[in-house]
């Protein structure tokens, strides 16, 4: 493997399938999402992404974004499908007293839960009048006033 600087066309046709792949990703995230099958339904969409990549002969941003696209389909699906096999032999290890390499792992394998609201107490509320859209927000005169756009 040689590593050199790359062109503005490489950089341009490697963005292009970068791209394609997360648009890939994303609709069969939706599409798996819609299909009855679990695993079987993923393994098969990762398995066509795969051939239908191998399958595409060009070098325009047509055949770029398209091989990014079903790049990102296999990624995305086959990813979900080595997850879902793991997830149950990773589970026990990761149980128990919380560390750094617990929780990383935790997290790569999709067993850290969802997203941890902060506490409440530390988040003070604003006075109703000091709200913006207050309709009796205090002017400069020191009273109430009623405004209406």
């Amino acid at each position: 493997m040689k590593v050199k600087a790359a062109s503005l066309k490489k950089v341009g046709d490697v963005s292009t399938t970068i791209a394609g792949g997360v648009l890939g990703a994303a609709a069969s995230r939706g599409a798996a999402g819609l299909i009855p099958g679990g695993v079987l339904v993923k393994g098969a969409l990762a398995a066509l992404a795969i051939y239908g990549a191998a399958s595409i002969s060009g070098t325009d941003a047509g055949a770029d974004l398209a091989k990014g696209a079903l790049f990102g389909v296999a990624l995305e699906q086959g990813g979900e499908v080595i997850i879902d096999a793991i997830q149950p032999l990773v589970a026990p290890i990761l149980e128990g007293e919380t560390s750094t390499l617990k929780e990383f792992g935790k997290r790569a394998f999709g067993l850290a839960g969802g997203y941890e609201y902060p506490a409440t107490e530390y988040i003070q509320p604003r006075r109703p009048v000091e709200q913006l859209g207050n309709p009796y927000h205090r002017g400069n005169q020191g009273h109430s006033t009623l405004m209406f756009g």
